[in-house]
């Protein structure tokens, strides 16, 4: 390994490309900082080249083969029944990937970020150091963005071997469709995985992990989960605790125990939920006197800043939810920072999304939460059956459902499964946001005819003032 002789100075350092640690970047240069990007792989991490971008593609295609069976109630006959081709499928991720990649690449160089490959580490908490194959080189900085995102971590009997048994990234990587595929977890990452393979084909079944009986959602949506699951044929195995998993060429075999007995579930692939790792072992962070918690993750405020002035971390690595959606918002955040702008991070109100069977959005309080909490609350819920607009669309699958507080009728909580849920959800963001309450979202006009308009619906119905409701 050669040493370089010089140190180069930059006013941000972001280590890490990506979603938190490019939008870091270009938020910072727009600020007119001087930026030095670190990435050690791929510019756009693992959600753009393996996780978010690749399994979104599949279940926006998962939702195409679903809808293709009602065309012919609009007059429109294709003839024959769906031949599906996974290898094209493959093409076009690879080119999805690739454009959003170089989109990435030519906004970076837009705004003068400057990209090194390599993998970079702690010297002092002023200088870092990049190791790119046999040169090494010296950057020092007044603020370091760390964003170096997580990896996996997967119960002992379960490691992917990514032919039989897979992970978030490789199951989108398969070649051949699995004939049975058996998903271990209850996640919203397992969701999308079994509804996805399931419209190609696959005969799915779910082990709840953890002995868990329900997901992680509002009991309303539960309910829905639970039916639509038993509506597409998907097996779901509860309360299962696994003793053991055996792959071979006939295919994985999971030995359970369900309530006391003794099971096994065979399947030809295997795909494994897992608890996300924060990438921090090469950085050294402990040479720049950097606090962890006790479960290893960074410890930050809410500007992003660590223990150490101006250094920042960002997304997986930080404590905050493994979402993208969050490492976007906190990388912006600690960007205005190292500006001398005053800028935190409020992650009370985050949209989450499961591209389902049929999509699925929440926001803010779940009702069982709203009552740990200690609110006294109310509930508004509309099916889409009573909607026009889902009928035109033959979409009558799901409802919006609304939380609100019993005394102040202040908005807590909104959850929407069916059609354009994933759009619905941004007015209950904004509407927890700007702390609204009933009154503020039944006093607008909504487009008629529109799946809006559900939302009205919905408040109303917590009064039993729903028009549409029988």
């Amino acid at each position: 390994m050669v040493v370089g002789e010089f140190v180069t100075h930059k006013q941000v350092i972001v280590i890490g490309g990506g979603p938190g640690g490019y939008h870091a970047a270009i938020r910072a240069a727009q600020l007119g900082l001087e930026v030095l990007l670190v990435e050690k792989e791929k510019i756009g991490g693992v959600c753009l080249n393996e996780g978010c971008i690749p399994s979104k593609l599949f279940a926006h295609a998962a939702r195409q083969i679903r809808k293709m069976s009602g065309l012919d109630e609009l007059g429109i006959r294709l003839g024959g029944s769906i031949d599906f081709d996974l290898s094209l499928l493959q093409q076009r991720k690879e080119q999805v990937i690739e454009r959003l990649s170089q989109g990435v690449i030519a906004l970076l160089e837009k705004y003068s970020v400057e990209v090194v490959q390599g993998k970079a580490s702690f010297i002092s908490a002023e200088r870092i150091g990049v190791e790119r194959g046999e040169a090494f080189d010296l950057y020092e900085s007044e603020h370091v963005i760390i964003s170096t995102g997580s990896g996996y971590t997967y119960p002992a009997e379960m490691q992917p071997d990514h032919q039989l048994i897979f992970d978030a990234n490789s199951i989108y990587q398969v070649e051949e469709l699995p004939k049975h595929l058996l998903v271990y977890g209850s996640d919203y990452l397992s969701l999308e995985v079994a509804s996805t393979f399931s419209a190609f084909g696959t005969d799915v079944t779910i082990i709840m992990d953890e002995g868990k009986t329900a997901f992680p959602y509002d009991s309303a949506i539960n309910r829905e989960l639970f039916r639509q699951l038993k509506k597409a044929k998907i097996k779901c195995v509860k309360q299962a605790e696994v003793h053991g998993v055996t792959a071979s060429s006939e295919g994985v075999k999971v030995d359970l125990e369900v309530k006391g007995e003794f099971k096994s579930v065979q399947g030809s692939h295997l795909y494994v939920a897992a608890e996300p790792s924060p990438n921090i072992e090469e950085l050294q962070i402990q040479t720049a006197g950097i606090d962890q918690l006790e479960n290893g993750l960074i410890a930050t405020n809410e500007a992003m800043e660590t223990s150490v002035n101006g250094i920042y971390a960002i997304g997986d690595v930080t404590s905050y939810q493994s979402l993208a959606v969050t490492a976007i918002r906190q990388g912006k955040v600690a960007a205005e920072n190292c500006a001398g702008k005053s800028s935190v991070v409020d992650t009370s109100i985050i949209p989450h999304v499961i591209h389902f069977l049929q999509p699925v959005a929440t926001t803010g309080l779940s009702e069982e939460m709203a009552k740990e909490l200690g609110y006294e609350i109310k509930t508004g819920q509309f099916s889409m059956r009573g909607s026009g607009y889902a009928e035109i669309l033959n979409e009558k699958n799901g409802f919006v459902k609304t939380v609100s507080e019993q005394e102040s009728g202040r908005l807590l909580g909104f959850h929407a499964v069916g059609e354009d849920a994933i759009g619905l959800i941004n007015q209950g963001v904004l509407a927890l946001e700007m702390v609204a309450r009933e009154e503020d979202l039944t006093s607008i006009f909504y487009p008629h005819p529109s799946l809006y308009e559900a939302w009205t619906e919905s408040i109303e119905d917590i009064d039993s003032l729903a028009i549409h409701k029988g």
